[in-house]
């Protein structure tokens, strides 16, 4: 039995008329008399009462054209997912992010994309930098929401947000009551910084900046996620430099200042694998474009990340 066989069939049932039905299926009713013969030989089971006045369905012919329409439906449905996976609407996709984007622009992302697609699983997976990039390497995830440097030309990159480091302290602190710090204000304090191994660059960038103020950090507790590192300042472990968006997160106990001194800016990028070309990267990387533009547009009008407003797509 061929799918042409259950086409043929239903129309016929639908029509009750070899004439008309072979009309509509823009065949010879001869043809379609004898493609409905052969389905019932294979089937050994009559479909269809005729003689010269009507065609009538038997109750195994009624059961089965439910049975035929609803195959019929869903092989429509197969060819329209295969077409729009060719497309990249549907399917599924792995995105990566750290999480201090937690708290700047991964919340709007993953709502505006869920809107836009709603027939891609969208699934989330937290890392820092280097396990998104091993991540990456292994094609465990399809995109990472990282802060460079990568270390290799092997990824493609593209920016959507750079921002400045700035001082968390505890509020109660004697440094709490000024706007604005100087590095060499830090010097006799203990640190909470950024793990060596998972933050590379912004370590030995703070490392940097102390060691020109005149000063090595006494390093008390390294860590990774830059909320724990809030939480351990206010504890009263130590004072700690964090992403300026991580003034987001409202945390009793503690303050956040800026430096004078001019600080290391952080970029965050999505970052993709050079050679995965799959389509359902294709309308990500479209919908990023839209994402930084609007991104641009709204900082320009000093509006917030809820204001966002994306381009009407056109599929």
């Amino acid at each position: 039995m061929e799918l042409r066989h259950l086409r043929y069939f239903v129309v016929l049932a639908e029509e009750l008329h070899f004439g008309r039905a072979a009309k509509r299926l823009h065949i010879a009713q001869p043809a379609l008399s004898q493609q409905i013969m052969s389905l019932e030989q294979q089937l050994g089971v009559t479909l269809l009462n005729r003689n010269r006045r009507r065609v009538s369905l038997t109750p195994a012919g009624a059961l089965f054209l439910e049975e035929a329409q609803r195959t019929l439906r869903q092989v429509a449905r197969t060819e329209q997912v295969a077409v729009q996976a060719h497309q990249g609407l549907v399917g599924q996709l792995t995105l990566g992010f750290t999480g201090a984007t937690l708290y700047n622009i991964l919340p709007d992302f993953v709502r505006l994309y869920r809107e836009r697609f709603p027939q891609i699983e969208l699934i989330l997976w937290e890392g820092c930098t280097e396990s998104q990039r091993h991540a990456l390497e292994q094609g465990w995830i399809d995109v990472g929401l990282l802060h460079p440097p990568l270390g290799d030309g092997h990824f493609r990159t593209e920016m959507v947000l750079r921002e400045s480091l700035i001082l968390v302290l505890p509020e109660s602190h004697p440094l709490a009551a000024l706007p604005a710090v100087s590095i060499a204000q830090l010097a006799d304090e203990p640190f909470v910084l950024f793990a060596r191994e998972n933050g590379p660059y912004l370590h030995s960038q703070v490392m940097l900046l102390c060691e020109q103020a005149g000063f090595q950090p006494r390093i008390v507790h390294e860590t990774s996620p830059q909320h724990t590192a809030v939480g351990l300042v206010a504890a009263g472990i130590g004072v700690s430099f964090v992403f300026e968006s991580m003034q987001n997160l409202v945390r009793p106990g503690v303050v956040y200042r800026s430096i004078h001194e001019t600080m290391p800016e952080v970029e965050t990028v999505f970052a993709w694998r050079q050679d995965n070309d799959a389509p359902l990267l294709n309308t990500f990387h479209g919908f990023v474009d839209d994402f930084v533009s609007s991104m641009k547009h709204t900082t320009m009008a000093n509006a917030t990340m809820h204001d966002y407003i994306l381009p009407t797509p056109d599929h």
